[in-house]
């Protein structure tokens, strides 16, 4: 029997073995992308350094000086 005839004739369980590692595979995917768009941020944060001139602390705009 091939993995072919099993599937066709069980097909609850291959669509739920296609289900987990479709679930699987796009878990793995989401923490890589995750973990690379954290150290880019954390690259950018150590070279250009936080905040910008034109933000305070916690990221708001600054509020123009009074004259």
């Amino acid at each position: 029997m091939t993995i072919l005839e099993y599937f066709s004739e069980h097909w609850v369980q291959a669509f739920l073995w296609g289900f987990a590692c479709f679930v699987v595979s796009w878990t793995g995917l989401h923490v890589a992308c995750s973990t690379l768009r954290r150290f880019m941020r954390m690259l950018c944060v150590l070279i250009r350094g936080w905040p910008p001139s034109h933000l305070d602390a916690d990221g708001d705009w600054k509020p123009e000086p009074k004259e």
